[in-house]
């Protein structure tokens, strides 16, 4: 896995992707665990073509902090701006500078045929 500790409130961890066509993906997984003072939350941004990233093209959850491993699910398909190819993700792991974080694995998770 990936460990580090936050230096912002806006840590990014970024991963350009192979045009996956969206309705392919139902989902994006993400294991981890995060050790910080207070609850939080974690964002995935994803970039279609030459577009950015930005607010509408992004789902948040709550984080529970209690450095347990836990997954994160995003339901990327039912989002209306998951469509066309993705070919960048970005994932801000928590909201909160100073936070111990352990990534253990980010995927993708088919869309049933």
């Amino acid at each position: 896995g990936l460990t580090f500790t936050t230096a912002s409130p806006d840590p990014a961890i970024e991963r350009g992707v192979d045009a996956v066509p969206a309705k392919q993906v139902a989902q994006i997984a993400v294991r981890m665990k995060v050790t910080a003072a207070k609850a939080g939350a974690c964002q995935l941004f994803w970039q279609m073509g030459s577009a950015p990233a930005s607010e509408a093209t992004t789902l948040s959850l709550p984080v529970t902090p209690d450095n347990q491993f836990r997954d994160y699910v995003f339901e990327v398909g039912k989002h209306r701006q998951w469509r066309g190819r993705i070919n960048k993700l970005r994932f801000d792991p928590f909201n909160q500078q100073g936070a111990a974080v352990t990534v253990e694995s980010i995927r993708m998770v088919p869309a049933a045929k």
